[in-house]
């Protein structure tokens, strides 16, 4: 299946519509306007995503104006968030489909200290302590794609005992210290609110670790994959309270087995997973687990997953819900948020960009629903003239196609389209062949 212009043309038309929707947002002609063409800044060919030139690329004098609608400028981010939650939840859920939400954290460095919530504290992103800027952060999965929903500023206690400090950063006298569980709470109360009910809620260990925020899901009957530390304690009958670590190593080698939780940049990310259930089951019929995960290249790196799951789920569907929880670095790689965004309030606005692009992908054209199942082979690809092979559109292919649909003409905008297939094409075979080589 080959692109089609006409096709792609109507991208403009999609985009269009999603800023009409947003502009209920934002209460004057000349913000919408900024929103609408720092929207379009964003999708352009700019170097660096920052204010001075993105204000250069759509032809302002000053950055002041940008600067001012994500600083200054009267305007509702959560009124943002809630349009992009409605937007995601349409058009990247099938009919019925109840989706996956993953709550992650991330860090912005920071050289300076003015910045809300800055300290040195550790960053995932580094992987080291340095000053940043912490945000938790929640996305929403499905057939149609994935991409961030909602975000929360971690403030760290020491700022919300510095009133001056406070002051100088405009953080509203209302906001009080929370922890990221209590943060992540929010937004997932939130997103139920607005009529989400994922089939899983996945977290890392900051938040899995934490009993509480694990009683909230319970107790909003919510079944979870969350990531704990070794020496979480769970109570057996054979030797009563013990740690997770001490468990796991005394499961028999017959209760492991392998299982690939999707494609990765070196091939089928293939484990090595155990699962046993714990207690009895909830008056809701849900079970709770113990899984682990072990790397079959280092036997000795292991993760450890506490699960609340229905009675029906197999311990293969816990090892696939467990795998998706990286899905929230895809979108942290692929999203126009952090720092280029400049503040977390204009990261809303930002990531009205990242849905629409995934929408676009699977409007008509080929790639939306591929790379799923998590096997090798050509079937992953999909068809083209003369029974060849291309990858599915990536975000920066698509990006690179509706800048296109902004500003070449028919006859470029099919030749742009002629390279993006032979480029698909050419990436295929170049995937597949490296996938063969790392089969055992």
């Amino acid at each position: 299946m080959s692109m089609d212009a006409a096709a792609v043309s109507g991208w403009a038309e999609q985009f269009d519509e999603l800023c009409r929707r947003v502009a209920t947002c934002f209460g004057r002609k000349d913000l919408r306007r900024r929103a609408e063409g720092y929207l379009h800044g964003l999708l352009g060919r700019v170097d660096r995503k920052n204010m001075w030139q993105l204000a250069e690329y759509l032809g302002d004098q000053t950055s002041h104006g940008l600067q001012r609608l994500l600083d200054r400028a009267v305007w509702s981010a959560d009124d943002v968030r809630d349009v992009l939650t409605r937007y995601a939840r349409e058009h990247l859920l099938a009919d019925d489909e109840p989706g996956v939400l993953v709550v992650d954290e991330t860090g912005f460095l920071k050289k300076g200290l003015k910045s809300a919530g800055v300290q040195r504290q550790y960053s995932g992103t580094a992987g080291r302590i340095e000053n940043c800027q912490i945000g938790v952060f929640l996305v929403l999965t499905g057939s149609g794609g994935r991409t961030l929903i909602d975000r929360e500023l971690y403030l760290p206690k020491t700022w919300c005992d510095d009133v001056v400090r406070r002051d100088e950063a405009s953080i509203p006298p209302g906001v009080a210290f929370a922890t990221k569980p209590q943060l992540a709470k929010r937004m997932i109360a939130r997103a139920r609110s607005a009529g989400l009910r994922p089939r899983w809620v996945l977290a890392d260990e900051v938040y899995g670790s934490d009993s509480t925020f694990r009683r909230f899901l319970e107790s909003n009957k919510q079944p979870y994959v969350v990531c704990v530390r070794c020496d979480l304690r769970l109570w057996t009958e054979s030797a009563g309270r013990q740690r997770v670590d001490r468990i796991v190593a005394d499961t028999p080698a017959r209760a492991w087995f392998g299982h690939s939780v999707g494609d990765g940049a070196k091939g089928p990310r293939r484990y090595d997973w155990t699962a046993q259930r714990f207690g009895c089951p909830t008056d809701d019929g849900l079970v709770h687990w113990l899984l682990a995960r072990r790397s079959m290249a280092k036997p000795d790196e292991l993760a450890y997953y506490f699960c609340l799951s229905p009675a029906a789920a197999t311990k293969a569907d816990l090892a696939v819900a467990a795998g998706e929880r990286w899905s929230v670095e895809c979108c942290f790689e692929t999203s126009q948020a952090g720092d280029r965004a400049g503040r977390i309030r204009g990261s809303l606005v930002a990531w009205l960009v990242s849905p629409h692009h995934v929408v676009d992908a699977g409007d008509g054209l080929p790639g939306r629903h591929a790379c799923r199942s998590g096997h090798i082979g050509d079937e992953h690809c999909v068809g083209s003239k003369g029974g060849s092979r291309l990858i599915p559109l990536s975000v920066p292919e698509v990006r690179r196609l509706f800048l296109a649909v902004l500003t070449a003409a028919e006859q470029d905008l099919q030749r742009l389209l002629d390279w993006s297939t032979w480029r698909r094409r050419h990436q295929a075979i170049a995937r597949h062949c490296h996938y063969r080589a790392r089969e055992p």
